[in-house]
């Protein structure tokens, strides 16, 4: 099971940061509901914010 953390938009594409419940040690990135990153062991802080988006403009632009 997913929880979200965090929502953003990058060039009107919608992106959400989620844990799953059952190993919190891993974080998703999700564009629309679909997977498009996953990262171990992140530290995620607000201040990690920036790069994520950054991360996730490059999955989907390449």
């Amino acid at each position: 099971m997913l929880q979200d953390i965090s929502s953003f938009q990058v060039t009107g594409h919608s992106y959400t940061v989620t844990y799953n419940l059952h190993d919190p040690s891993s974080y998703t990135i999700l564009h629309e509901d679909i997977p498009i990153a996953t990262f171990e062991h992140l530290p995620y802080s607000p201040e990690l914010q920036q790069e994520v988006k950054d991360l996730a403009r490059k999955a989907i632009t390449g």
